[in-house]
């Protein structure tokens, strides 16, 4: 009887013990962002005048290059989503309240670039840059024709100057809670009706005048120059060869 158990425990398959796999820091974090893109959200706000006498008024030119640029990113690796946003264009110039991934705001500084060359935009400034927002404030592309004529002038000086550039951020935040899910005809009409709507916080003809004046702001250029061109650099504590000769003491 002894055998005959003996030879069944033998016979029995041997337990396993192998460890489960050990979720990572990494894959929790990728569960946690779903389907969302792993490229940074970026956030940029410009201000600039156009020239009538191109014959393209700034929101058509603005709605051109934007679908461009959207169709540009279909065929990525990682498929961009689109870029978001609201452009106003008012009578003492244009801003422009753009969201999107890193590739589609390069090639839109880009187009910029080639505009302002052309003479169809001009005297463009921005007004701030956010490489990683948490959120998109609008669900699609924007772009209204109004005029704001209200006063909220504001003395600048090295203490108040980030006031006015926040506070001209945080209307297009206001903006985007207040618009961003409708559709460009339902975000027009309540944008025209801004006297009754967003008096407290819409951006006005007198602060883009001031946006452009001010010599604070970098311009296009400046800002390119400074990040987005390319640069080599080389440090000194990298080269490996030739070795570096013995050290005798």
């Amino acid at each position: 009887m002894g055998a005959e158990a003996d030879n069944a425990l033998a016979l029995m398959p041997a337990p396993s013990f192998a460890a489960e796999p050990q979720e990572t820091l990494l894959d929790v974090v990728l569960k946690q962002r779903g389907e969302k893109s792993l490229q940074p959200l970026c956030r940029l706000c410009l201000a600039g005048s156009s020239n009538a006498s191109q014959g393209t008024s700034v929101g058509d030119w603005h709605q051109s290059t934007v679908r461009k640029i959207d169709a540009s990113g279909e065929s990525d690796l990682e498929p961009r989503a689109p870029l978001t946003g609201l452009l106003l264009t008012l009578p003492s110039g244009w801003i422009h309240f753009l969201e999107g991934h890193p590739p589609s705001m390069s090639e839109y500084l880009q187009q910029l670039t080639t505009a302002e060359a052309a003479g169809i935009l001009s005297s463009i400034k921005v007004v701030s840059c956010m490489d990683d927002a948490p959120a998109r404030s609008f669900g699609d592309w924007l772009a209204c024709s109004v005029e704001v004529a209200r006063g909220n002038y504001m003395d600048v000086d090295d203490d108040t100057l980030p006031k006015l550039l926040a506070d001209t951020v945080i209307a297009f935040l206001q903006l985007g809670k207040a618009v961003g899910e409708d559709t460009a005809e339902t975000a027009s009409q309540k944008l025209a009706e801004w006297e009754t709507r967003y008096s407290d916080f819409m951006p006005s003809n007198e602060r883009v005048s001031q946006l452009l004046a001010l010599d604070e702001l970098p311009t296009l250029q400046e800002f390119i120059d400074t990040y987005e061109s390319s640069e080599e650099v080389s440090s000194m504590s990298e080269v490996v060869w030739p070795a570096e000769p013995t050290l005798a003491y």
